[in-house]
């Protein structure tokens, strides 16, 4: 090649671009080859070791797309390089945003005073996913077996989970004046890593953790595919309790009313307190709460959503435990008409025990999500008997549901001595030291060299997929763009004002 300084300016152009290229693919992937060191066992992220090598797999496979598309025309004319640029920088653009997305919740967990809470999070999160999970894949080197769900603050008011459409988004990002896109936050769901946002400030008040499994119950329902047979118990509830007139609005609460359910399932009596203190309100604001037609919205009203909550306890079998919050939920009244409240017990007992988890094993039937997945009994009374034990309660076993389930049900019976107490921070040196262990979470099964080569490939082949389809968005973005150019220069060639001063202008190349 000619000396850089006897290049055309044209062809210094790329000759910087190349090199430009290279070094912010090259940047990235030692960042994340760091990431996957430190989770390596041991390290301080070896709970984290599957997720981090997955978002490895994935964003690899969109740097390799980068560096095809440069070397393609690497030893080409300069003009037909300059063309491959834009799909390039689209790729590394987009890849870098997605691994901010996980870094972001990632580097939560090097500052001290969020690393314990963190680590109980998610292994409380794991602990209502997993037994699904189990449930479904027979193998776990499937590549739609996702990873344990990662759990990390954020700045909104109340928890969200990856798999709830818009409500998954970051805080506002500002990049040279751009938001991150919902195309880019879209990518970013699509990897094999689901996510629980909690709020700042649940970190001071462990009661409220809770409900998290609410969380959990919106990612089990759309990681394992639920939503058709969800809603097909819906209906077969709605017609045993001819409710048909009103599918509408149930259809479009169900994702919500499954969620409580799964709260529910997590924790038993103890979720239905937390949840019921996060809906409180007051009086007219839930007694005067009314929905029509043409404002469903996603959630019930918060009257139905405490009498659903009531009806799950019952047919879990807490009928004791139902009392006291019904005693509560009865100082309010419902504004809608007496025939949803009605319709409830027909909607939970369908969505309890209707067969609705499905095994990709061969010969294993469908079950229920309570006959998988529910606080017992005798979880419940190890709860009990550490509350009635009052300030000479002492904090045991490794039941991590029953260890939050206990925090709360010792706020609720006594705010004042549990503060006084410290039991929450008990409760979480507890867990840190007798619960989560080294190396993989508990009741994860750890996978051969062969089965994580077999579930890297399948993630290998996802990412392959998604950055084909970025390609196919960005080749028509760059024709549009293309368009208006042409558009442009043909007005100044005719003469004619092309662009308009109130008229808004083609967005750039880079926009």
């Amino acid at each position: 090649m000619k000396q850089y300084q006897k290049l055309t300016v044209t062809e210094q152009l790329a000759y910087r671009k190349r090199r430009e290229l290279w070094r912010k693919l090259n940047a990235l992937g030692c960042e994340l080859d760091s990431w996957l060191a430190r989770s390596e066992p041991n390290g301080p992220f070896e709970k984290h070791h599957t997720q981090i090598r997955a978002v490895r797999t994935h964003l690899g496979q969109w740097s390799q797309t980068v560096r095809s598309l440069v070397k393609k025309n690497l030893r080409g004319d300069t003009d037909a390089f300059l063309a491959s640029i834009y799909n390039a920088e689209r790729l590394i653009l987009s890849e870098h945003r997605i691994w901010e997305f996980f870094r972001g919740k990632l580097v939560q967990r090097d500052e001290e005073g969020f690393r314990r809470y963190l680590a109980i999070a998610d292994e409380f999160a794991w602990a209502c996913y997993s037994p699904i999970q189990a449930h479904v894949y027979a193998d776990r080197a499937s590549p739609s077996c996702k990873e344990p769900p990662l759990v990390f603050f954020n700045g909104g008011t109340s928890p969200f989970s990856s798999s709830r459409g818009k409500d998954f988004k970051p805080e506002e990002v500002r990049i040279a004046g751009e938001d991150l896109s919902g195309r880019d936050i879209e990518l970013a769901s699509k990897l094999p890593i689901p996510v629980v946002g909690l709020p700042w400030h649940q970190i001071a008040h462990l009661p409220e953790a809770l409900v998290i499994g609410h969380e959990v119950g919106h990612l089990v329902e759309d990681d394992f595919g639920l939503t058709d047979g969800l809603q097909s118990l819906l209906l077969e509830g709605l017609a045993e309790a001819k409710a048909e007139t009103r599918q509408g609005a149930w259809v479009k609460w169900l994702g919500e009313i499954f969620a409580d359910i799964y709260g529910c399932l997590s924790a038993g009596p103890a979720f239905v307190g937390a949840l019921m203190d996060f809906l409180a309100r007051d009086y007219a604001e839930i007694s005067f709460e009314r929905k029509t037609e043409k404002d469903w919205s996603p959630y019930p009203t918060t009257y139905l959503r405490g009498l659903i909550l009531l009806n799950v306890l019952e047919e879990m079998g807490f009928p004791d435990k139902v009392a006291g919050y019904r005693s509560l939920w009865d100082n309010f009244k419902s504004k809608m008409p007496r025939e949803f409240s009605d319709d409830v017990p027909f909607i939970v007992r369908k969505l309890l025990n209707g067969n609705l988890i499905k095994s990709t094993a061969p010969g294993v039937p469908a079950a229920s999500v309570k006959e998988i997945f529910c606080f017992s009994r005798a979880q419940q009374d190890v709860v009990d008997r550490a509350v009635k034990l009052g300030t000479k309660m002492a904090v045991a076993g490794s039941d991590i549901r029953v260890l939050f389930a206990t925090a709360r049900a010792a706020y609720e019976a006594d705010p004042k001595t549990y503060i006084r107490e410290n039991y929450g921070a008990k409760i979480l040196t507890h867990i840190e030291k007798n619960v989560i262990r080294r190396g993989i979470r508990r009741k994860e099964l750890p996978l051969t060299f062969q089965q994580i080569e077999e579930k890297l490939r399948g993630y290998e082949e996802s990412a392959r997929s998604m950055v084909d389809e970025v390609l196919r968005e960005s080749d028509a973005s760059l024709l549009r763009i293309q368009a208006d150019a042409n558009d442009v220069v043909a007005g100044a060639t005719d003469g004619s004002n092309a662009i308009q001063p109130e008229q808004e202008k083609p967005s750039s190349a880079r926009g």
